[in-house]
């Protein structure tokens, strides 16, 4: 029986060794399982993170491609619509840093999503930015920015470093002269009468610090200069075979038109080509030699036809200018000559260019229109010289006068005085706002024309991630 006891009391010792091992291994597989579930669970998790950062990646590489046309576009507005990268040759392109042979293809189509892109029409980019297979679409609505869009004054200055800079660009003076609309500098501004809430609108002061007398509560600066184009770039787009040279050849000058003097009525619609037109020099009294008065009493001062409320046609001799360009040397006209001009903008855009005169020049005299868009009215003034515009004058345009290659200190300039209204944009080397004058822009209004010279493209609205095949966007159908 001692035997059998002692048997048994090893036997139940194995019996408890035996089931420590068991336990141990079964913690060790619940361990080794979890520690399984928490490797596959990090897996999954980085995997994941990876896939939406891929994701992520790809929409900031197709926004970088539209970044990337909308530059190349701007970067040489004249030839944009030969170098625009169109549906059947788009362009691919990396970002520096993206790593995992990230990319994005862009191009442009017309604003209808599917014919070719050609300016000055608005426009749809498309970009495609891809990583690590994974790709996203994006597209925007695109238009351009011409001259007149942004500024009803803006005042260039010397941006060429060769004239004098210790004047201001811009002299705002008369207790009425108003800017209605954004004024903008890349110099100083004078105000002779008052502060800068002469101007309705924002005053900007790009690449200069204003001083404390020139600053007002609505002024804004910017460290870098607006680069705008001179009056021979204007031309060299417009006219690419030769610019002004070209135009002073080829212009519209023997086009004008004068009312008929059998005419009683003294209509448009009767008049005719005045024989052998202008020549393309000085326009002054000796010009109008040959031109017939308006006869008509509608043309009187608060007469239903062409006046402006405070000068009118009627008793004039009048040269009627109808849509085309026109250049000459320059303009000497002053106000109670006897002498009018009759701008036809009705019937489309009337161009004037001033070019290769080197003495001042006056607009004074009456000078009206047959339409009140501002659109279709456009005065580019190329003289190192005044060109003074007064005498209660009406300009249903815009003025452009930008020359930086004058031999003389003297910048082209514009003054417009006595009570005289210009409702469009004056933009320019110089300008001096005088005797009570306005310039009525109105911020968003619109100041842009089909040929106007154009400053860069950009957004215009509509940023959307789309399906390329044309599709629903997400897998339920929807798209946003």
């Amino acid at each position: 029986m001692g035997n059998n006891m002692k048997q048994s009391r090893y036997g139940g010792a194995r019996l408890y060794r035996g089931g420590v091992l068991i336990t141990a291994l079964v913690f060790a597989a619940i361990i080794s399982l979890f520690a399984l579930g928490v490797a596959v669970v990090a897996t999954s998790n980085l995997s994941r993170t990876t896939v939406e950062s891929d994701y992520a990646t790809a929409i900031q590489l197709a926004d970088a491609g539209i970044n990337y046309e909308l530059r190349w576009l701007s970067k040489d507005t004249p030839t944009a619509g030969s170098r625009a990268h169109q549906a059947n040759k788009p362009y691919t392109g990396t970002v520096k840093g993206i790593p995992g042979n990230g990319s994005f293809t862009v191009y442009v189509v017309n604003e209808d999503g599917t014919s070719p892109w050609t300016p000055p029409n608005a426009f749809r980019a498309r970009s495609t930015g891809t990583i690590n297979g994974v790709s996203r679409t994006v597209e925007i609505s695109g238009r351009r920015r011409g001259l007149f869009g942004d500024y009803a004054v803006y005042m260039v200055g010397d941006d060429n470093g060769s004239h004098p800079t210790n004047r201001a660009y811009g002299k705002l003076g008369g207790s009425g002269s108003t800017v209605k609309g954004n004024l903008g500098t890349n110099g100083g501004v004078d105000w002779t009468s008052g502060d800068s809430t002469k101007v309705q609108g924002e005053v900007t002061f790009n690449g200069y610090q204003p001083t404390s007398a020139e600053a007002g509560p609505n002024a804004w600066v910017n460290p870098e200069k607006v680069q705008w184009p001179t009056i021979s770039q204007i031309a060299n787009e417009l006219f690419p075979a030769g610019g002004l040279v070209w135009l002073q050849a080829n212009n519209n000058n023997s086009q004008v038109r004068t009312f008929s003097s059998s005419d009683p009525e003294s209509l448009l619609s009767n008049s005719t080509v005045k024989p052998g037109g202008l020549s393309i020099g000085v326009i002054e009294n000796s010009s109008f030699t040959g031109f017939a008065a308006s006869q008509n009493l509608e043309d009187v001062v608060g007469g239903l036809r062409y006046q402006n409320g405070f000068e009118g046609l009627y008793g004039n001799q009048v040269i009627i200018f109808p849509p085309g360009d026109y250049y000459f040397r320059g303009v000497k006209m002053s106000n109670g000559s006897g002498k009018a001009i009759l701008i036809d903008n009705a019937a489309g855009m009337v161009r004037i260019w001033f070019d290769g005169g080197t003495e001042n020049n006056s607009l004074d005299l009456p000078v009206i229109f047959t339409s009140t868009d501002k659109n279709k009215f456009r005065l580019y003034f190329n003289n190192c010289s005044e060109l003074s515009i007064g005498g209660n004058s009406t300009f249903n345009g815009s003025i452009y006068s930008h020359n930086n290659a004058c031999s003389t200190p003297l910048l082209p300039s514009v003054k417009v005085h006595g009570n005289s209204t210009i409702n469009g944009a004056v933009i320019g080397n110089y300008l001096w706002l005088a005797g009570n004058s306005v310039i009525n822009f109105p911020n968003g209004g619109g100041g842009e024309a089909d040929d106007d010279y154009t400053l860069w493209y950009g957004f215009k609205n509509t940023w959307q991630e789309v399906n390329p095949s044309g599709g629903p966007l997400f897998r339920d159908g929807t798209t946003r």
